[in-house]
Parts: C-alpha cells; structure tokens; sequence
C-alpha cells in the first residue's frame, strides 16, 4: 500500500512494491531521489513527509527529487509528475498535447513536468 491512497512518490515504499505489481514493471526512480519534508504544513515523517491529515496525505516542499504517480479516483484520472532541477523552459513547446502540464499544482512537483492519462 501507499501512505496516502492513490498516490505514490518514487522513495516510497509503495513505488517498488504495489505500483510495480499493478503496473507489471519496475519504474524508474530520480537519480537524485530525496523528499524535502514541508514541517510547517504537517509532515511527520522526515524520510516519506506523511501527514495525519489523508488529504492530500504528504506534505513536502521545493527542492524535491523525486517521481509522483496520483490516481484521482472522483475524475477517474492518472498522473505521472517528475519534478526537474529548473522550471520547464518556454522553448519546449514540443509539449504541445493536453496532456502535457509544464506546470503541475501538486505539492513537491514546484518545478515539474505533469503527464496526465487523458
């Protein structure tokens, strides 16, 4: 399982073990793979950033390293973020499809790249 459902971060435990089973292949994991925990907003766990509160179940900050996968299960739709070391630059306008976000509003993702399933 996951710390918060329908989610998972790539440092988790839940990436390597429930994701990859659903999935039926390892997925890859940031070369520089860390959380930076958000303790102002909740987190209670320095190394997964998890929260009491399950909405939205993590709290962390900029500076995150790391892969997102998000079901929301209300709109029936799938995400996978990865947060980069700079902001999507404008001239990367080959990302011209929908489902394409350069600038995703989930926590940890400040400077990510969104995939969302249409």
């Amino acid at each position: 399982g996951s710390f918060a459902p329908g989610l998972s971060l790539s440092p988790w435990p839940s990436w390597d073990a429930a994701l990859v089973s659903d999935f039926r292949t390892s997925l890859p994991h940031d070369p520089a793979e860390r959380i930076q925990c958000n303790d102002a907003a909740g987190a209670l766990d320095p190394v997964s950033c998890k929260t009491a509160s399950a909405n939205p179940g993590y709290a962390c900050d900029s500076g995150t390293n790391a892969y997102l996968y998000l079901y929301r299960n209300q709109e029936g739709t799938a995400s996978f973020s990865v947060n980069l070391e700079y902001a999507p630059p404008t001239s990367w306008n080959w990302l011209t499809d929908a489902a394409w976000d350069k600038a995703p509003a989930e926590a940890c993702m400040d400077k990510g790249l969104r995939y969302r399933k249409p």
